[in-house]
Parts: structure tokens; sequence; C-alpha cells
């Protein structure tokens, strides 16, 4: 009985470790998508253009997969926007294979502050990831600060414990 309580607790001690070893490599991913995230506003303003032309056509690609294949629809929009920075307002073409638009919608655009004539579709993906990264850098700070200062406390070893089955089971 006492070499299996040695056998658990030298068990819980490595899954331990090794819930510290992920944890850490997820709080550098997390920190490294919201520092691109950071960067980005920091180069690129979001405005709202008019669009002056549209030309989207239909088109279908082949998407191949393991066994079969199968056409996929996408728009392909040629478009011409125009926005106003600064009371200076500019007219450029603009290419996207989002969504369908047409003559005098609004759209959000981003513009590159070094040279306002650099733009691009803003996306509003970005901004989920942004707030999903930051929601899982807490989540894992919590677990990190209960593996490490808590080790002791039986939930705390129940919780490494399934982490680490669940682990070994993937």
């Amino acid at each position: 009985m006492k070499s299996l309580k040695k056998y658990t607790n030298d068990a819980l001690k490595y899954c331990r470790y090794w819930q510290i070893f992920i944890k850490t490599i997820l709080i550098i991913f997390f920190l490294f998508m919201i520092y691109l995230y950071r960067e980005d506003m920091i180069h690129y303003t979001t405005i709202q253009a008019v669009i002056k032309k549209a030309d989207c056509k239909e088109n279908v690609t082949i998407v191949q997969e393991r066994y079969s294949s199968h056409n996929e629809l996408y728009n392909d929009c040629q478009l011409n926007v125009e926005y106003i920075i600064d009371g200076k307002t500019y007219n450029k073409p603009l290419r996207t294979i989002d969504g369908k638009y047409y003559k005098n919608d609004e759209i959000y655009i981003d513009y590159e502050n070094k040279n306002k004539e650099n733009i691009r579709l803003h996306d509003i993906t970005n901004k989920y990831i942004f707030y999903g990264c930051i929601i899982g850098l807490i989540i894992v700070l919590v677990m990190m600060y209960f593996i490490i200062f808590h080790k002791n406390k039986p939930f705390v070893k129940w919780f490494i414990g399934i982490l680490c089955f669940r682990s070994l089971t993937n």
C-alpha cells in the first residue's frame, strides 16, 4: 500500500511538471497572439468607406478532399472605395472574396497610418481572436497559479490527475 501511494505521488509530481511545461507554452502562445494584434492596431486604423463601384463575379473552386472533391462558390469582387481621412478624400481599388458587395454600400476598411493609400478590408475575426486569447491567458494563468502554489490541496491533485489522464488518452 505504501508503494502505491509513493507511485501515485511520483506520478502526480511528473504530471504537475508536464502541466507547468504545457501551460508555459500556452502562455507564450497567447502573449504572442496578443502582441501581434496590438502591433496591428498600432499600425492600422479602421474607418468607414463607401463603395463607389462594385464588380462582383461568382466563381467556383474545386476543393479536393481525401477521397473526393466538391465545388464551392465564392464571390470575387473588385471594389472602388472612397474614404475620407483628415478632410482628404481617397479613391482606391480593393479586391475581396469574402462576400457580395453593391454600389453605395458602406464597409469598414483599415488603412496603414504611414501610407494612407494602403488599405485592406476590416476583419472582425481578429478582434474575436484577440479577446479569446485574453480569456485563454487568464484561464491558463489561474490554472498555473493553483498548480504551482497549491499543489498539496486535494482538488488541485484531482485537477492535475484529470489533466494528465486526458493528455495520456489523447
